[in-house]
C-alpha cells in the first residue's frame, strides 16, 4: 500500500465534505447553470418588432387605403384610425408615427423620441419606394453576426468568475465555521 501525502489526504477529505453538502453543491454548480439557461432564454436574439403607425382616415378620401397598401412591409404595422385616436395613440406612445394623407403627406411624430425619428425615416423610405423612387446609387446590405456580441456571451464568463470568487471566499470561511460549530476543530491560538 502506497503512502499518500498529507496534502492529498486533506484535499480528498475536503472534496468529500463538499460532496456531502447538497446545498453547497447546488449553489456552486446548479444555480449558476440554471441562471445561465434562464438568462439565455430571456435575452435571446429576436428580430426587431415592426414599427407601429397610425393612418388618419379623412372623410371622402381613399388615400388611407392606398397608403395602407403601400405600407405592406414586415417592418411596418399600420392601422387606419380617426384623428382623435391617432392623437391619443401618439401621446401615449402606442405608435411612433401618425400619417395624415392629403396633397402633401404629413408625418406627426415626437422628435424627442428616437423611435419617432426612426419611424419617420423608415416609413418615408417604404412609401417612397412603393411610389417608384429609384436610388441614385445602388447599395447592398451586409448583415454581420459577431461571436461574442450577444448578451449571453458576456453573462456566462461573468457568472463563472462570480462563482469562482464566491466559492473561494465563502467556501473556506463557511467550512471553518461549520467545523467549529460541530466541534471538529480546536482553537488554534494561544491566550496570553
Amino acid at each position: 500500500m502506497t503512502e499518500r501525502s498529507a496534502l492529498h489526504e486533506l484535499t480528498l477529505t475536503r472534496l468529500r465534505m463538499f460532496a456531502r453538502e447538497p446545498g453547497a453543491v447546488f449553489w456552486t454548480f446548479g444555480f449558476p447553470l440554471l441562471l445561465t439557461v434562464a438568462l439565455g432564454i430571456a435575452f435571446r436574439n429576436r428580430p426587431p418588432d415592426p414599427t407601429r403607425v397610425d393612418l388618419v382616415a379623412t372623410e371622402g378620401s381613399t388615400d388611407a387605403g392606398r397608403l395602407l397598401a403601400d405600407l405592406a412591409s414586415p417592418l411596418v404595422r399600420a392601422a387606419v384610425v380617426d384623428d382623435e385616436t391617432a392623437a391619443r395613440d401618439l401621446r401615449t406612445a402606442k405608435v411612433a408615427l401618425v400619417i395624415v394623407p392629403g396633397k402633401r403627406r404629413t408625418y406627426r411624430y415626437d422628435a424627442t423620441r428616437p423611435e419617432g425619428r426612426l419611424a419617420r425615416l423608415l416609413v418615408d423610405d417604404v412609401m417612397q419606394r412603393a411610389e417608384g423612387r429609384a436610388d441614385a446609387s445602388p447599395v447592398a446590405d451586409e448583415r454581420v453576426t459577431a461571436v461574442g456580441a450577444r448578451y449571453i456571451d458576456f453573462v456566462v464568463p461573468g457568472l463563472a468568475g462570480l462563482n469562482l470568487m464566491s466559492s473561494s471566499m465563502w467556501g473556506i470561511g463557511y467550512a471553518i465555521v461549520d467545523m467549529r460549530t460541530k466541534k471538529l476543530v480546536k482553537q488554534c491560538w494561544r491566550r496570553p
